[in-house]
């Protein structure tokens, strides 16, 4: 009498895919079949895109790798994001999304990508090197009386012809942040073909000069991904928002901010942004032109020697020479790192350092083992406060 087929892992092939859409209809909804389909038919992607584990010919679990790119100052690194994390009811504990994540890590870093982005449950993808390093922006609700606008301002649902005005908008708005994680193009493509999102074009003459992607959430639309021009483009586009309906929830992104100085009714969720650096020393050195530049607009005298940063079970090590930074070396585990003349930041918090807004002297403060020393003008002026402005599929 034969047992239970064995669970494989391995990357998704063509006859995978409804099997994948079913699993995401039973474990995530309804309406995220439809977008999973969008994906596993795209030829630029397909289930390449994708893993499974597979009992026999069923996929019982399954996860999609979904390309990104991440902007840090001046520099910008390859990048990835995690979603549709789904399995069967009855193969849950057995290890499968680990051994997933480790297959989908691994294909990540041989394309070159240095950070990976997820929106996830609570706590579970902690166990797997992501932190919580990114805090979800403030939402604002608004009315349809409320927000004004101008009122030479038309729309029109976005097309794919679309695409090159939407990065450019989205260009736009995150040039008022530090770090940004930004859509694809691929994902792009998606998003205006979901059956799920209303992806908006607010037109002046013909020029495309604000955008939003909307999810009706029940009676009450979701916004967010909004780029405008000008205040009276953003109110108008929530005026859009609110077509029909009594009022609309508004995600902020840095650069928004002074559009909506007089809107109340903010909040926050309190929840955050998984962010994952499998290693931190090729994120470093990849960012080392951007901390370079921190450095001149810093001000700071810095005498020739060494930059130590310990992660107290390795180390890393910068030279410096006439005010710049040298490239990356590693070493090995530094325990008393401020003893050496360095600092010390654990490995769980070292996407907080590099990707988060709170800065190295923040950090410090919050976690007692996170510590300066000495170089603490030298790492405020290399990881300071810095605003953040994440992309991601879905609101967390």
């Amino acid at each position: 009498m034969s047992g239970p087929p064995e669970l494989e892992v391995r990357i998704a092939r063509p006859e995978d895919a409804d099997g994948i859409v079913a699993l995401v209809v039973d474990r995530i909804g309804d309406e995220d079949g439809p977008e999973a389909r969008l994906t596993l038919d795209d030829p630029r992607f397909g289930p390449g895109g994708w893993t499974v584990a597979v009992a026999g010919d069923r996929v019982v679990s399954t996860l999609g790798l979904f390309p990104t790119r991440t902007r840090i100052g001046s520099v910008t690194v390859p990048s990835a994001a995690i979603e549709f994390v789904a399995t069967a009811t009855e193969f849950e504990g057995k290890g499968l999304v680990r051994r997933q994540l480790d297959l989908a890590h691994r294909i990540s870093s041989e394309r070159g990508d240095l950070v990976q982005w997820m929106v996830g449950i609570p706590y579970f993808y902690r166990r797997f090197g992501y932190e919580y390093a990114v805090p979800t922006p403030d939402t604002i609700d608004i009315t349809a009386q409320s927000p004004g606008g101008a009122d030479d301002v038309s729309f029109r649902v976005a097309s794919i012809d679309d695409i090159d005005h939407i990065l450019a908008l989205q260009d736009h708005m995150g040039s008022s942040a530090m770090i940004v994680a930004e859509h694809h193009r691929l994902m792009w493509s998606w998003l205006i073909a979901s059956p799920v999102y209303r992806v908006v074009v607010a037109t002046r003459d013909d020029t495309p000069v604000g955008m939003m992607r909307i999810y009706y959430d029940e009676s009450t639309p979701l916004v967010f991904d909004v780029a405008a021009a000008d205040p009276g483009t953003f109110r108008s586009l929530l005026g859009e928002a609110c077509r029909g309906r009594a009022g609309a929830t508004v995600a902020m992104r840095p650069g928004l901010e002074d559009f909506a100085t007089n809107m109340t009714s903010r909040t926050n969720d309190g929840y955050a942004y998984y962010a994952r650096v499998p290693n931190p020393a090729d994120l470093l050195e990849a960012i080392r032109p951007e901390l370079n530049l921190r450095l001149t607009g810093s001000g700071l005298e810095i005498d020739d020697g060494e930059l130590l940063l310990s992660l107290y079970r390795a180390s890393i090590r910068f030279e410096i020479k006439e005010g710049q930074l040298g490239p990356v070396a590693t070493g090995g585990r530094v325990q008393a790192p401020v003893s050496a003349g360095g600092s010390g930041v654990p490995p769980d918090l070292i996407a907080h350092l590099i990707l988060g807004p709170l800065g190295a002297l923040e950090l410090e403060r919050r976690h007692a083992d996170v510590l300066l020393g000495q170089q603490r003008d030298l790492m405020d002026a290399l990881f300071p406060s810095q605003t953040v402005d994440v992309q991601s599929w879905v609101w967390p």
